[in-house]
């Protein structure tokens, strides 16, 4: 374990970094590896905060949006309907590598992420904290928190989401806690979770090809056709590689 950061949040650092890394019973000699390590923050994060739910997220790609650990389905599948429709939370920290934090996902100006507020809204969350995991200029992903209450998290709990971020990232760079194996072995999981989604990604280049479009073009062709069809973005991609779905014959928009 590292020196907490000079910060207000130095005192919860002892705390936290115990409750994420600590193992009880038989397993306690043995370390936590990574993806076990990036759960627990979760959990801590949900727990400690009073939230319904926390996921990490490695940076998003066009082709792919790899959710490295989740407290539980309702967050992970939050965070696989942003990649389905291109909107979020998570995204935008990841792409202004800024903290995003929204107190009231139901209030009007949040109409920017239509697609992704209707799903919160069926999953009973109603807020949304999206802190960018980032060493310098350098993104290591997100850590985005979801509320099942309107409002602002009062700065004593802040100060705890900020300690669990950082946690967060010394969690993907120090290679001491992904265990034995090693940190190649620890980001199998990962590299195996993008290689699921590569057929996303051939269904793009086919989509590209049919309606002569780039390829951002046709991901944002097959994202509106899925959120017109209700369909997940993977669900599609598989049609249109097995050809059992044509966008050409949908027009634009479609």
């Amino acid at each position: 374990m590292r020196t907490p950061p000079e910060s207000d949040g130095h005192r919860d650092w002892d705390r936290l970094w115990r409750l994420v890394h600590t193992r009880t019973g038989e397993c306690a000699s043995r370390p936590l590896g990574l993806e076990q390590v990036l759960e627990r923050i979760c959990r801590v994060a949900v727990e400690d905060l009073v939230l319904s739910g926390a996921a990490v997220t490695l940076p998003p790609r066009p082709d792919s949006h790899v959710v490295a650990a989740a407290s539980d389905d309702a967050a992970r599948r939050l965070e696989q309907t942003q990649f389905d429709t291109g909107e979020g939370p998570t995204l935008d920290a990841c792409r202004r590598r800024l903290p995003v934090l929204v107190p009231d996902l139901t209030a009007g100006h949040e109409s920017r992420w239509p697609g992704f507020g209707q799903a919160a809204s069926a999953a009973g969350v109603v807020a949304a904290y999206a802190l960018p995991l980032r060493v310098g200029a350098t993104l290591l992903g997100a850590l985005t928190l979801y509320g099942a209450a309107v409002g602002p998290l009062p700065r004593p709990r802040m100060r705890t989401a900020l300690v669990l971020a950082e946690i967060g990232v010394e969690t993907l760079v120090d290679g001491s806690v992904v265990g034995e194996a090693g940190h190649d072995d620890a980001l199998a999981p990962f590299r195996q979770a993008i290689d699921g989604q590569a057929h996303i990604y051939q269904a793009q280049g086919m989509v590209m090809v049919q309606l002569g479009v780039t390829l951002t073009e046709a991901l944002a062709r097959m994202r509106a056709h899925a959120y017109a069809h209700g369909l997940t973005l993977d669900a599609l991609a598989t049609a249109i590689v097995s050809k059992d779905i044509d966008l050409d014959q949908d027009g634009p928009g479609a």
